[in-house]
C-alpha cells in the first residue's frame, strides 16, 4: 500500500472503528477522574516540557 491510498486510508477507518469502544471507555474515565480532582478543589494546568 503506498501511503495515503485508497486502501490504507479505508484499514485506518476500520482500525478506529475496532478502537472506538476502547477510546470512548478511557475519555469516560479521564471525565470522571478530572471531575473528582476538580470537586476536591484541584486545578489542572498545563506546564511546558523545555524551559
Amino acid at each position: 500500500m503506498s501511503p495515503g491510498s485508497k486502501n490504507e486510508i479505508h484499514f485506518e477507518i476500520s482500525k478506529l472503528k475496532e478502537r472506538r469502544p476502547t477510546l470512548e471507555l478511557r475519555a469516560r474515565i479521564l471525565h470522571e477522574f478530572r471531575n473528582c480532582l476538580i470537586e476536591k478543589g484541584f486545578l489542572e494546568v498545563e506546564t511546558p516540557y523545555i524551559l
